[in-house]
C-alpha cells in the first residue's frame, strides 16, 4: 500500500533560502510555497501548490490553513528587514518587521497545528545569524530574528 506523500508548507518561497528549500521538498513533498508576489514563484517546479498573498493578513492565512489540511514539516522561512538605525526606527517600522518575522508566522503556525501534531510533524523558524552578532544600522531586523 503507498503511503500518502508528505505535506509541506514554506513561507517566502518567492526567494532566496525559501525559493531553495521549495525546490528541495518538491522531490519527496507536496509542497505549498507561499510569497507575496505571483512572479516571485515563476519556475518552482510545477507541483508545487501556489499561494500568494501577505502573511499578515489573517484572513488569508485562514484560507491558506484550510487550503493544505494537515501539514508535514512548516518552514517559516519569510523575512522582512529595511536597514536601519534604532534612531531611524519609528513605530510603523517595528510593527512591519515584527508583525512580518515573529507574529505571521507564530499565527501560520498556530492555525497549522491540529494537523502537524496528529502527523507528528515538524516547524522549522528560519533564524538569522544577524541576531547573534549583530549588524550594524538593522536595529528592527536584528531584534525580529532573535
Amino acid at each position: 500500500m503507498n503511503q500518502p506523500q508528505p505535506v509541506a508548507v514554506v513561507t517566502g518561497a518567492g526567494g532566496g533560502m525559501g525559493r531553495a528549500i521549495v525546490a528541495d521538498l518538491a522531490t519527496t513533498h507536496l509542497v505549498h510555497a507561499l510569497a507575496r508576489r505571483p512572479e516571485s514563484l515563476d519556475g518552482l517546479p510545477s507541483q508545487v501548490q501556489r499561494h500568494v498573498g501577505d502573511l499578515r493578513d489573517q484572513a488569508w492565512l485562514g484560507e491558506v490553513a484550510a487550503a493544505v489540511g494537515p501539514v508535514d514539516v512548516l518552514v517559516n522561512a519569510a523575512a522582512v528587514g529595511t536597514p536601519m538605525r534604532l534612531d531611524e526606527a519609528d513605530w510603523s517600522s517595528w510593527l512591519e518587521q515584527l508583525e512580518t518575522n515573529v507574529v505571521a508566522p507564530a499565527e501560520l503556525t498556530r492555525r497549522l497545528l491540529p494537523g502537524l501534531r496528529d502527523r507528528l510533524g515538524s516547524v522549522i523558524f528560519i533564524g538569522s545569524g544577524a541576531s547573534t552578532r549583530g549588524a550594524g544600522g538593522n536595529a528592527v531586523y536584528v531584534a525580529s530574528k532573535h
